[in-house]
């Protein structure tokens, strides 16, 4: 199976007076094989360290995107796991990957 190369496009906006950042893998929309990915985690990962409009500081930033690497690591051992995206709005990150069997 031949993945596409990742191209990660930010959507930024607003809702209910609050900023949202929303990170999209781009390069999947034309995966063929993308119907073999039956099942979808969604992780919700409450910030701790934040800054105005409860958004992630740098420091936290760092600590999320490590764990959404682990993340990424740890389903790799058991599957082929493809990360969707991920949005960050008022003190959450949610991170969305679908996987095979």
């Amino acid at each position: 199976m031949e993945f596409p190369e990742e191209e990660w496009v930010l959507v930024e906006g607003e809702s209910e007076g609050h900023p949202f950042f929303i990170s999209v893998n781009d390069g999947l929309k034309y995966f063929v094989s993308k119907s073999e990915y039956d099942y979808c985690l969604i992780t919700t990962i409450r910030l701790e360290d934040m800054q105005g409009h409860r958004l992630p500081t740098d420091d936290e930033a760092e600590v999320l995107n490590r764990m959404e690497d682990i993340l990424i690591e740890e389903l790799s051992k058991v599957s082929i796991p493809l990360e969707v995206g991920r949005e960050t709005y008022f003190g959450e990150r949610e991170i969305l990957i679908y996987f095979t069997k």
